[in-house]
């Protein structure tokens, strides 16, 4: 029997459709791809879509106060400055009036770069950040320019080397600027001096194309820089001496790639293929806990009480035309235990965002849910109802004879059972199973026909199965 499987992914499969649950209290529908992080002030939420839109929402009803087109993409979080609003679309730099929307002013770079979004997974622009009178963006020519806050006015300009995109978000500690490029290189800037400090190589052989880029957030604590790449070492600079204080290597692999937070003396960040939300001592890196979650997380949790919630979305969307699919997870965030879990809509890559006990997300179907916390918490006796970690082992296998694919994986408990045959777009192309099963291993075998008995074209696909909310999809080609 020669094995086919290219990979087992964990994600969502696109013939489910996001329920109404009932601690989604409200949602709005923006028309377009959600992918910057929301922002919550003064009662009003504020983010971007894929349209160029931006909104300004009234955070109790979720009503459109006000919305301001661009020419781009929307993709990096907005920051709040007293009666200012700022943010980035495409190479273009906005200052907009909070409450009216009115644009104050504007900026846009000439640059010779063809495209914002540097692959499938650069997900966000970096976030800006604002020291004294200026604020900085990130640019993909390896420029970040300093602006008067008020004006518009360019009061500082900054580069890295080799041009080197600037994708990671933008941190000011004690007026040293602290940002990371698409090289892997990590700089510290004097602001007063405008001049550059020093540089950190965080690899020194790239190991395949998409491999340690920075684009995360950056975060300081206790003169460490805590940063997120495309890296399986998660590691840990000591800002005074330009050195790695300490690192965390996945050994199974995957990207380390969130965006860090550190509370209550903890740093949680999760990854993309490592599938892991990790709890670590920030100083010394030892290990508190990780979660296996679904999907890849591309974005910061947040603390609620005593829980921590995240979400996830499926990057291997981009290989078809969906939209993927996304989860919210909570945690005990003293010991990494579930709490609950549940698909939400399209792919969730940005950062929630919270205000009081609602939380606010961003989805790549397009709309932005208003989700009762509470409500949420107290769902966790539906965790096996939703099918949580009801089967696992998935395999595709090509029969010596080329006919036929064989399914292998093993059940868990008594749960009802999807299986079919999906295009890289999720659209179904065989109809395999849909009945109850109880724990134990089984198998089932495609005869390379879809659902009108034609022979399927040689290509890749992938295997989806379902029990309530939980979905493995498995990756494989038939020649």
């Amino acid at each position: 029997m020669k094995k086919i499987l290219l990979g087992i992914l964990i994600v969502i499969s696109s013939f489910l459709k996001a329920q109404e649950k009932p601690f989604v209290i409200q949602k709005f529908d923006s028309k377009a791809r959600i992918s910057s992080h929301p922002v919550v002030s003064n009662n009003h939420i504020y983010f971007g879509n894929d349209e160029g839109v931006f909104f300004a929402l009234d955070a109790s009803t979720l009503g459109n106060k006000w919305s301001f087109k661009t020419a781009s993409k929307i993709r990096s979080k907005p920051v709040v400055r007293e009666n200012f609003i700022y943010f980035k679309s495409g190479y273009d730099v906005y200052a907009v009036h909070r409450e009216t929307g009115e644009k104050i002013w504007s900026y846009s770079k000439q640059t010779s770069k063809e495209a914002t979004q540097q692959d499938f997974w650069d997900y966000h622009s970096g976030v800006p950040v604002i020291h004294k009178n200026h604020i900085y963006f990130g640019f993909e020519d390896g420029t970040i320019l300093g602006f008067d806050l008020n004006t518009g006015e360019i009061k500082a300009e900054l580069k890295a080397d080799q041009s080197a995109s600037i994708k990671s978000g933008l941190s000011v500690d004690k007026d040293i600027l602290y940002f990371g490029d698409w090289n892997g290189k990590l700089y510290a800037y004097d602001l007063n001096k405008n001049e550059r400090l020093w540089k950190f190589d965080t690899y020194q052989k790239q190991l395949y194309p998409t491999f340690g880029q920075i684009n995360t957030e950056l975060t300081i604590y206790k003169d460490l820089l805590f940063f997120g790449a495309r890296n399986p070492e998660f590691q840990v600079v000591d800002i005074e001496s330009a050195e790695k204080k300490w690192s965390f290597v996945e050994k199974e692999g995957g990207w380390i790639s969130g965006d860090p937070l550190i509370h209550d003396d903890t740093l949680f960040i999760g990854g993309s293929d490592n599938h892991k939300m990790l709890a670590l001592d920030p100083v010394s890196g030892d290990k508190f806990w990780e979660y296996e979650f679904l999907f890849n997380n591309f974005s910061k949790p947040v603390i609620y009480k005593d829980f921590i919630l995240f979400t996830t979305g499926d990057a291997y969307s981009v290989y078809g035309k969906g939209i993927g699919f996304g989860y919210l997870y909570a945690l005990n965030r003293k010991d990494g235990s579930i709490v609950n879990f549940s698909l939400i809509g399209g792919n969730l890559n940005a950062t929630p965002a919270i205000q009081g006990e609602n939380l606010f997300l961003a989805c790549e179907d397009g709309y932005l849910y208003k989700i009762d916390i509470n409500i949420f918490l107290k769902e966790s006796e539906k965790l096996s109802e939703n099918g949580y970690r009801a089967f696992e082992n998935v395999e595709a296998d090509s029969q010596l004879d080329v006919n036929s694919v064989i399914i292998d994986y093993t059940v868990h408990y008594k749960t009802e059972l999807k299986i079919r045959i999906t295009d890289l777009s999720g659209n179904e192309i065989k109809k395999l199973n849909d009945d109850m099963r109880a724990a134990g291993d089984y198998n089932v075998v495609w005869d390379k026909t879809d659902n009108d008995n034609k022979k399927a074209e040689p290509g890749y696909y992938f295997v989806e199965m379902q029990a309530g909310d939980t979905v493995v999809k498995t990756f494989f080609k038939i020649e």
